[in-house]
């Protein structure tokens, strides 16, 4: 996992937060297997501090064509805030839609197929934002509260976005990595990002986590 502020955590607390949210994402990976018969890859995640005014640019240049991709977007808090954003492309956005269709026996209407595709596609974020932040909560005995998701394209994530839930010029901690659906072209990203006023909280709760094992 990388960084770009050394003094902020310990090469300790990177490799456990690396650790926490690959066992994190596999629980939201086995839950989505549930409902639709995919397995889902993870790469290795990574962790950036940034100021809050600079996330929309920086996330914009990590996926590419904002033009092309839709957004699962949903905040959630507890002993911190923070928000999580599933981006999709377009081709895989349509791809994963169609194996949920099939998967779920959801009909077709073309009159609401914009819709249906959106709510298919606040569902699918609902089990992997909800699995993936829920356990990576539990491993650290936070619990945390979600406010509903929405969709959103990706010409819509721009500053506002991050001026409704953060100080422009605070710091975040990021938590972003690339996923993929086994056998499939079928990529996307998943963004974690939480205010930086939690980070005793979070020190904290990595040293109860390696007390576990001690």
């Amino acid at each position: 996992m990388e960084v770009n502020d050394d003094s902020t955590f310990s090469e300790l607390e990177i490799d456990t937060l690396q650790e926490i949210m690959n066992i994190a994402f596999g629980q939201a990976s086995a839950d989505l297997a549930e409902v639709i018969n995919v397995f889902i890859v993870l790469s290795v995640p990574s962790l950036k501090l940034k100021k809050a005014v600079s996330l929309s640019e920086f996330i914009g240049l990590e996926i590419g064509d904002l033009k092309n991709f839709k957004i699962v977007e949903q905040s959630y808090w507890g002993k911190s805030k923070g928000v999580a954003l599933l981006a999709f492309p377009h081709e895989a956005e349509l791809e994963l839609i169609a194996m949920f269709r099939e998967d779920t026996d959801m009909g077709f209407d073309s009159e609401m197929s914009d819709e249906l595709d959106n709510e298919m596609l606040i569902e699918i974020g609902n089990i992997l934002i909800g699995a993936c932040v829920s356990k990576m909560a539990e491993l650290l005995k936070d619990v945390v509260t979600f406010v509903p998701p929405r969709v959103i394209s990706g010409e819509q994530l721009s500053e506002a976005f991050v001026e409704n839930r953060f100080e422009r010029e605070s710091r975040v901690i990021l938590l972003k990595t690339l996923f993929q659906i086994e056998g499939r072209e079928l990529s996307g990203h998943l963004f974690l990002v939480n205010s930086l006023d939690s980070i005793h909280t979070l020190k904290d709760a990595l040293r109860a986590f390696w007390k576990q094992y001690e």
